[in-house]
């Protein structure tokens, strides 16, 4: 019987990741499995790489100046906050001496890629430095993980700061310089854990032309803030006007003690229409008007024995004293209808911490940090209400000029009423769909999309449905020990039409509990993907170049790997800038996710190091969420030389995680093995000093459905061969595997020619993505797509596709390129425009 051919391609919104179907029914252009690939604009394509945010790997990490040496290369001081561990870093010089703490002690010595010598006291934080460069600056690398990342709005239009946290310290980033900068003026040090993620909206300052950033960790300690561009406050939000505690005389005139006989700053007393506020420890009362009347009177108060005294101010009336009476934290801040607004708050009430899990808290129109704004028995001013339900908030987000607001089980609308005496109200929208992540709503113009408790949910409003009906179990994968849930983050990338999610799988525990994987919704064609990747957070920022600090001479990736046109975002003319996500990870490191690169940045730092022999190395890593089988690229390995069986030497190696470190326990090391594109063990001599890095190096894996074109005609299928119209690459090549009527046995690595299924030999399944010999197709070089065959033996009652590298593809590389850089192909990009099968209907099916 004659071949007949069959096109597969990814055009409509049938595509993607699939498993609400047997294999064999899911749709033609499906995929049974889609790791580390997605479906854009009508082709498959690797997953998106990502780019150091800074110029250099130290410059991408959050960091804190923390002085400059003497005139002998010397540097002592204390390092801030309270975490001092080992895998922190200091940098020295802009042509960096790096000093790795890779060892406890009080002190103990660090490592050093310079002759300089470095000291590192891991109980107090002290760090002394010697014989480095002179006069240079000192920074300081906490290496905590990212908990938040979010945009400070400045005053010119589309233009915003972006500002980032790990567990203790605030960062901005410097676009002139290109390097995060601490944030270091007012109430600077949080106190949060790995899990006390941070939310932050921007809303009006003192007067309308300003603006703060106001700022919670739901840590009842460190509060509420607000940051104004230069300093953090810490205010105190006092939700009442507290209790009468004394009258003043026919002058205005009162003296006394409050309750307790102590107080602090940010207390209150109001006599009349004028709001009298603690702002020093001992001494005068800041005076304010209540409703724009006129001030009346001044004070003074001593927080330390709680004596006052009042002059002139509105005779025979009620002293009030706010007390211990004010809002603690808030699980959510937002701004909506001129006012802001605090969800699931912590409050104190006469001295003891409450937990309203169901309350949202505003504050009247204006400056939020204004003695009385949040008062609720002040006319005027703010208030409270408690949702007619006893189950907690746990998200919020905005759909058009409505504020939805999830809980555990349901979904509410807080609506406006338009009263400003009760201005808001609550309104169920749904009873049994809610949320169970604070960071994974992600909003559009029509609906919110986000993590819910059954499913991944869309909220138009009126109604909240699920949108995950093409792999409906994997919301039931997610891992909830050690906070999981709390860890899930979304963000919408507009450049990709695409959303982000990352999570932790199954596969955790108490020691591998950070998010391992990123779940991808391309929201056009509604495809879905997994990816392989450690974020904490996710976040925007402003690019002007499509690499940041990168130039002809200069630049952290390899421009084979570089997809796009130089400088395709941006104009020289117009200086038009580009929203880009940018990703926090474990380790302190914020990259740029780019869809037109297409390899990953490096990520993890590598603490220390040890050889031993036949290409293999363990290295500390802390945190380094990595799997069994994971490859990673090791570079930058300060003091290690890296030799194939050639005798060539290479800046950077390919290696595959080769002991599973989740069934060791070992959270902070991994044993790797690295090999040369002969498959022979890399030779690896010197002892480390530091400055290594490790970056992930993501394997596809798209698995089809089982094809069987005459399934209605009750036949088996053959298929000799399949052509792939693939986008051409420097030195790209991928395994086409195939599994046959409905096994899991691979033909091409274990089936054929076995005593598994003994007959002819298939072939070896490559596909090369890159440009044919010359001599035989002269033309492929100068094109941009390419028509490669792949030649199968497969028959059975359905044959399914699997592609992605093999191990000797992961480790081989090119040194003879036309860029002169070492080129692995395992960091080619991979697209797929479409397949045509040729197919043959066999015997029936038995």
């Amino acid at each position: 019987m004659a071949v007949q051919k069959f096109l597969i391609g990814f055009t409509d919104e049938n595509s993607g990741f699939q498993t609400n179907l047997k294999p064999w029914l899911i749709n033609d252009n499906a995929f049974e499995t889609l790791e580390n690939a997605y479906v854009y604009r009508g082709r498959v394509r690797k997953r998106f790489g990502s780019i150091l945010l800074g110029d250099s790997q130290l410059n991408s990490r959050v960091r804190i100046f923390m002085g400059t040496t003497d005139g002998s290369g010397s540097f002592s001081g204390t390092v801030p906050g309270v975490e001092f561990e080992i895998g922190q870093l200091f940098s020295v010089g802009p042509n960096p001496d790096i000093f790795t703490v890779y060892q406890t002690g009080t002190p103990a010595s660090m490592l050093s890629t310079s002759a300089a010598t470095g000291t590192y006291n891991t109980t107090t934080g002290q760090v002394s430095i010697s014989n480095s460069q002179i006069g240079v600056s000192v920074f300081f690398y906490p290496a905590t993980p990212i908990m938040g990342i979010t945009q400070y709005l400045l005053g010119n239009a589309n233009d915003f700061s972006t500002i980032a946290f790990d567990t203790q310290f605030s960062y901005i980033f410097d676009i002139p310089t290109n390097f995060w900068v601490r944030l270091t003026a007012g109430t600077s040090v949080w106190t949060g854990t790995d899990y006390n993620f941070f939310w932050s909206t921007n809303y009006q300052g003192a007067t309308a032309d300003l603006n703060n950033l106001w700022t919670t960790n739901f840590v009842p300690a460190d509060g509420i803030r607000f940051f104004d561009g230069t300093t953090w406050h810490k205010p105190v939000l006092n939700y009442s006007r507290g209790t009468i505690i004394a009258t003043t005389d026919g002058s205005g005139n009162a003296s006394g003690t409050v309750p307790g006989a102590t107080g602090f700053i940010g207390q209150v007393f109001i006599i009349g229409n004028t709001a009298f506020a603690v702002v020093v420890s001992n001494g005068a009362l800041s005076t304010s008007s209540i409703n724009g009347t006129d001030i009346m009177g001044s004070g003074t108060f001593n927080t330390a024995n709680g004596m006052y005294t009042f002059t002139g101010a509105m005779p025979n009336t009620s002293i009030y004293f706010t007390g211990n009476n004010f809002i603690r934290t808030g699980l959510i801040i937002v701004q909506f209808k001129s006012r802001l607004l605090l969800l699931n708050t912590v409050e104190n009430v006469n001295g003891v911490d409450k937990t309203y899990v169901n309350r949202i808290r505003y504050s009247g129109i204006g400056d939020p940090s204004f003695p009385t704004q949040w008062m609720m028995d002040v006319p005027g001013y703010g208030s409270a209400t408690d949702a007619p339900t006893q189950e907690a908030i746990k998200t919020a987000q905005f759909l058009r000029d409505r504020l939805i607001v999830y809980f555990e089980f349901s979904t509410y609308e807080l609506a406006f009423t338009g009263n400003q005496v009760q201005p808001f109200v609550w309104q169920k929208i749904n009873t049994e769909l809610g949320a169970k992540s604070t960071f994974s709503e992600v909003p559009f113009d029509q609906v919110v999309l986000g993590i819910g408790n059954v499913g991944i949910h869309a909220c138009s409003g009126n109604n909240v449905e699920r949108i995950d009906s093409k792999i409906p179990s994997l919301i039931f994968s997610f891992h909830n020990d050690e906070e999981g849930t709390l860890r899930i983050a979304g963000i919408r990338d507009y450049y990709t039409e695409m959303v982000y999610w990352t999570y932790p799988s199954e596969v955790r525990d108490s020691n591998f509990y950070f998010p391992n994987k990123v779940l991808t919704f391309n929201y056009v064609s509604n495809a879905w993907g997994i990816n392989d990747d450690s974020f904490t957070s996710f976040g925007y920022t402003l690019l002007e170049l499509d690499t940041p600090g990168a130039t002809w001479g200069e630049t952290t990736t390899p421009w084979a790997q570089n997809l796009a046109l130089w400088n395709n975002n941006a104009s020289a003319d117009t200086n038009v800038k580009f929203k880009c996500v940018v990703a926090g990870n474990q380790e302190g490191y914020i990259v740029a996710l780019k869809s037109d690169v297409a390899e990953n940045a490096p990520g993890l730092q590598i603490t220390n190091m040890a050889l031993s022999g036949g290409g293999i190395a363990t290295l500390s890593v802390i945190n380094h969420n990595l799997a069994f089988n994971d490859f990673v690229l090791l570079g930058s390995v300060g003091g290690v030389t890296f030799t194939d069986s050639l005798g060539n030497t290479l800046d950077r190696v390919v290696a595959r995680v080769s002991v599973d470190p989740f069934l060791s326990g070992t959270p902070n090391s991994i044993t790797v093995t690295s090999l040369d594109n002969l498959g022979q063990p890399m030779t690896m001599t010197g002892t480390y000093i530091g400055g290594g890095t490790v970056a992930r190096v993501s394997n596809i894996n798209l698995l089809t459905k089982q094809y069987n074109f005459f399934t209605s005609e009750d036949r088996n299928i053959y298929i000799p061969r399949v052509d792939f119209l693939v986008d051409k690459t420097e030195n790209g090549q991928v395994t086409v595997d195939y599994l046959v009527s409905s096994t899991t046995l691979s033909l091409v690595s274990e089936g054929l020619g076995t005593l598994a299924s003994p007959g002819p030999l298939p072939g070896n399944g490559t596909l090369d993505t890159k440009p044919y010999d010359p001599s035989l197709a002269p033309l492929e070089r100068f094109q941009s797509r390419l028509w490669h065959p792949v030649y199968l033996y497969a028959e059975g009652q359905c044959v399914q596709l699997q592609i992605y590298m093999n191990n000797s593809q992961m480790y081989n590389y090119d040194l003879t390129t036309t860029t002169g850089q070492i080129e692995y192909v395992a960091l080619q990009d991979f697209q797929l425009n479409a397949m045509v099968f040729y197919a043959t209907p066999t015997s029936r099916m038995q």
